[in-house]
């Protein structure tokens, strides 16, 4: 047994070891992609009679492994963590739930989703845009609509799933709606939600609006994407209406031409 002389210098070293691992995991973490196989090491190494992986330390490696988009490692290792009595919180399922969309696992994202409320956690706007994401990627706009439509407060990567997910189901009126709301106006959006609403009015050669919004906006919004969406619809709209159909009056090939024209020009 170690003497009460000993014993404080014995709980310094644990003390510094766990600093360490704690800082190390963290440093993992932050360097994404490349470092997630050694933060998962360095988990698997941690534990002894003297200290066990707290819920930081799992944290770190949970996120490691979404920047890895190692959707199964994230699950497992969040699972080992609830395992441990360790109370996972809102960012820990976001983190796995992101793991889950870059995977293409929308219904386990879903899932995990729906267990945040048995678990007592409130859903914030991170995990409902990963959310919403998740149901994009995996094509069910629908739910991923319904989920939007019950948010409480609005970001703008949740302002772009949503946008994304009306670009996927083709409801560009919806998404025409959601971006010219009061409570999109209020957020500072950027070319990717930007470019969900030009791309779903593309899609449905709606030149008009696709320009409209484009002319509307901030510079700064604006790239060479937004450009490549607003040719694309009015080259469609310029191409022969299919038989038994007529083109519409405001279609007039001559000045679709010269619009394309300037919007090439401009994103010179």
């Amino acid at each position: 047994m170690d003497s009460p002389e000993r014993r404080p210098k014995a709980d310094r070293s644990v003390l510094r070891r766990q600093v360490a691992c704690s800082a190390a995991m963290a440093s993992c973490e932050k360097a994404g992609a490349a470092k997630w196989v050694l933060c998962l090491r360095l988990l698997s190494e941690l534990p002894t009679s003297f200290w066990v992986p707290d819920r930081i330390c799992y944290s770190s490696c949970i996120s490691a492994c979404e920047k890895a988009s190692r959707w199964r490692a994230a699950l497992e290792i969040f699972q080992d963590m609830c395992g441990k009595r360790l109370q996972a919180d809102v960012i820990n399922y976001a983190a796995v739930m992101s793991a889950m969309e870059k995977g293409h696992r929308w219904q386990e994202a879903l899932h995990l989703f729906a267990q945040m409320s048995h678990a007592k956690l409130q859903a914030n706007t991170v995990s409902l845009s990963v959310a919403v994401s998740a149901c994009e990627k995996g094509r069910n706009w629908q739910m991923a609509l319904e989920l939007f439509e019950g948010a409480g407060s609005l970001d703008v990567a949740l302002l772009s799933a949503a946008l994304a997910a009306c670009d996927v189901g083709g409801c560009w009126e919806r998404a025409v709606a959601i971006w010219s709301a009061e409570f999109s106006r209020s957020i500072q959006v950027n070319s990717v939600a930007l470019n969900a609403c030009l791309s779903a009015c593309g899609r449905a050669t709606r030149w008009e609006l696709v320009l409209s919004i484009l002319e509307a906006d901030q510079a700064e919004k604006v790239d060479a994407t937004s450009y490549g969406v607003a040719a694309q619809a009015c080259a469609a709209a310029l191409r022969p209406a299919t038989r038994g159909t007529e083109r519409p009056e405001t279609e007039s090939p001559v000045g679709l031409g010269r619009l394309v024209g300037r919007e090439l020009y401009l994103s010179l």
